[in-house]
């Protein structure tokens, strides 16, 4: 199966979605970079790939200057919309490989669940060029959590109803390849909790927020929509389901 649409374009039109249902990041990102890495009040920062603001407002309610870049129109301006008025938010239409930040600009570099559609070669050298001396990169992710039952249940569905999912869903086996993208400096990984709790609503709005999911009014959608029904019949608790992540996090700090 090819894959004919460049990853900048694969949201358009998920802004809605993604912000609604797609998880934030917990808080102990910010307290490990603080207490290990060098994040203060005062750094600046750049969220690449940074969508509409998941990972964002993490940064700017810690206090951060934080520049935004993303490539995607709807994507940015839900973000624009959703930090309106602070000041300390700027908005970027730039990629990973061409940030368009000035030379070492900022403290830290980050990515939320963003990295594996970026061009590695060229970011490393993009990320480089802006970074500080002496600064920090960190890459997260939310991974499904699939020691739930629920969770491996979902994941079956997904990639029984959803060919693509194996194209282009990022399922977090190329450990070498992250931590080679670190060198010179040594990534250290770590793991924390995350979670949602969704109606029959809210879990197809969750899967509707992926950039593999069928468009809406196809048959192949009513057929995606259908199995999640009953999938959420099967597991609901109170009319919810809990879905559950861990949020897996690469960080460094460069030596120069």
């Amino acid at each position: 199966m090819k894959n004919p649409r460049r990853p900048e374009d694969r949201f358009s039109g998920l802004s809605d979605d993604y912000r609604k249902y797609r998880p934030g990041y917990p808080r102990e990102i910010i307290d490990t970079l603080a207490a290990e890495y060098g994040l203060k009040r005062e750094s600046v920062m750049a969220d690449v790939g940074s969508g509409t603001g998941k990972l964002t407002k993490l940064f700017l309610d810690s206090g951060c200057r934080v520049y935004g870049v993303e490539p995607n129109e709807d994507m940015r301006r839900e973000a624009e919309r959703a930090f309106a008025g602070r000041g300390n938010f700027v908005s970027v239409n730039g990629t990973a490989e061409r940030t368009g930040l000035p030379d070492r600009s900022v403290d830290l570099i980050a990515a939320g669940t963003a990295f594996h559609w970026f061009d590695v070669a060229r970011t490393k050298r993009e990320f480089a060029r802006i970074r500080k001396p002496r600064g920090a990169m960190v890459l997260v992710w939310n991974v499904r959590d699939e020691n739930e039952d629920f969770m491996r249940e979902y994941d079956r569905l997904i990639r029984t109803h959803i060919p693509e999912y194996e194209l282009v869903g990022f399922h977090l086996d190329k450990r070498k390849e992250i931590m080679d993208f670190f060198k010179p400096a040594e990534a250290v990984r770590r793991e924390f909790p995350n979670r949602q709790r969704f109606d029959r609503g809210g879990l197809l709005g969750r899967v509707r927020s992926t950039s593999y999911c069928p468009k809406e009014g196809t048959p192949e959608y009513e057929r995606l929509a259908a199995a999640l029904s009953d999938l959420f019949d099967e597991w609901q608790t109170d009319a919810t389901i809990e879905f559950t992540y861990q949020t897996v996090m690469y960080a460094a700090r460069f030596a120069d």
